[in-house]
């Protein structure tokens, strides 16, 4: 199985863990109920992405699969509030708006002749001062800071 497949996979196993959260009402008082059992859950998460980050080149595949696979169940559980906090449109238009920049940079990545990792610096801090605009908005409220940042 190539990469786009676990990709395939990991969407697929996180949007079947969300609905399933949505769908029993024991499991999203488990998880909501307490903070502490989120932000556990959460934490969780983000140690898996740094560990398999740090060693997954010298890790066995499957247990690499297997590891990938429940970070993409705990993505599922802690992306659950999207839909409560959100309407289904926005969620959906914000799904098809990152499939399709994800689809467009595979196809540029495979296409191009040059090294792309001279961007990775200049990419970073874009990314910083979108996150320290992001913060900055919340604060603002200012809604054309809000469309300089989606675009």
């Amino acid at each position: 199985m190539n990469n786009n497949n676990y990709n395939y996979g990991g969407l697929l196993v996180t949007a079947l863990t969300s609905w399933l959260m949505l769908g029993s009402e024991q499991m999203l008082s488990l998880v909501f109920s307490s903070p502490f059992v989120f932000f556990g859950l959460a934490l969780v998460e983000l140690g898996l992405v740094f560990y398999l980050s740090a060693r997954i080149q010298k890790l066995n595949p499957a247990t690499a699969t297997a590891m990938f696979y429940l970070y993409s169940v705990l993505n599922g559980i802690t992306l659950t509030p999207i839909f409560f906090m959100y309407t289904a449109e926005s969620i959906v238009s914000t799904f098809f708006i990152t499939a399709s920049t994800f689809g467009a940079m595979t196809v540029f990545g495979y296409v191009t002749k040059q090294d792309l990792s001279k961007f990775g610096a200049i990419l970073v801090m874009a990314l910083i001062g979108l996150i320290v605009c992001s913060i900055v908005n919340i604060f603002l409220k200012s809604s054309s800071l809000q469309w300089i940042i989606s675009s």
